[in-house]
């Protein structure tokens, strides 16, 4: 499986050679990788810079011809969250300022982060490759789908640094794990294991070191070959399930049907199931698979 860099002529000003923080590839057609390049720290999210490469990243991503995200981190960690040495020396995103400054710091720093994340219509893919502390486990929960290794482990220790979680990712734990293993985490300091995330429905799956970058980008590749307008309307549904009431969410959910049912996409997926038993020699590819062979190699 080749890796070149992601393609960006479309969007100035965030070309690879912008990406301090974080490496942005294409290894398959239709999917993205992200890896945060911070391993001497953990891949920690304190930096600014870094919070909103990885948001920037995101959203050229979501408004590109990307099905779907994996997001890594380099090295043994995945993400260590904030920065107990900025918090030390009281820099980044800990330095001294008066109260309404650091409101506006999370708002439009790690905050915006998880506001991206959970607002784009591509499915995100976190490959926790090792610890996911604080914010770094909030930001693998917000992403759709996710996989770890039999290393990872999950932990929130705001208050045993004296803080919340100010990333406002408590919403994401509680619908992650439910009110009572959240509170398990955040009160009494709990660590999960890889073993106990996946049995708590926090992971899909867990896999070995050397599997765990495959498995995801193995599920991301497939997500990338299917009907791009219905896995993304879908992916909406998935987001708005968790606010919206049921009679909110059954009416969209027959807008959206409506929109798939006279278009494109599904006349095709129809007819290829019809088409199934033919020779292959005797099929002609979809619109959709011309559209993408037409692409090429470019997001």
């Amino acid at each position: 499986m080749s890796t070149g860099e992601l393609s960006t002529a479309a969007s100035p000003g965030t070309s690879q050679e912008r990406y301090r923080h974080i490496s942005l590839t294409r290894p398959v057609e239709g999917v993205a990788l992200m890896t945060f390049k911070r391993p001497e720290v953990r891949n920690a999210l304190s930096g600014q810079e870094m919070i909103l490469e990885i948001a920037a990243a995101v959203a050229f991503c979501d408004s590109s011809h990307t099905a779907a995200l994996v997001i890594t981190g380099e090295g043994k960690s995945f993400s260590a969250g904030g920065d107990v040495k900025h918090m030390v020396s009281r820099t980044g995103l800990f330095q001294d300022a008066d109260t309404l400054e650091i409101i506006e710091r999370y708002r439009h720093g790690i905050q915006h982060l998880q506001t991206t994340l959970q607002h784009v219509d591509l499915v995100t893919v976190a490959a926790v490759n090792g610890a996911a502390v604080g914010a770094g486990m909030d930001l693998a929960l917000a992403c759709d789908l996710v996989y770890c290794s039999a290393r990872a482990v999950f932990s929130a220790p705001f208050i045993t640094l004296g803080l919340v979680a100010g990333d406002g990712g408590i919403p994401l734990l509680i619908r992650s794990l439910g009110r009572q293993r959240s509170a398990e985490l955040l009160f009494a300091g709990k660590r999960l294991t890889a073993a106990e995330a996946r049995d708590a429905g926090l992971v899909a799956e867990v896999l070995s070191d050397g599997k765990l970058l495959d498995r995801a980008l193995e599920v991301a590749g497939a997500i990338g070959m299917r009907p791009r307008q219905a896995t993304r309307l879908t992916k909406r549904l998935l987001r708005l399930a968790s606010a919206e009431t049921g009679p909110v969410l059954s009416e969209l959910s027959a807008a959206y049907q409506a929109i798939l049912q006279n278009g494109l996409e599904h006349q095709e997926a129809v007819r290829a199931l019809g088409s199934a038993s033919r020779p292959a020699a005797d099929r002609e590819p979809s619109s959709t698979m011309r559209a993408a062979a037409d692409r090429g190699a470019v997001l």
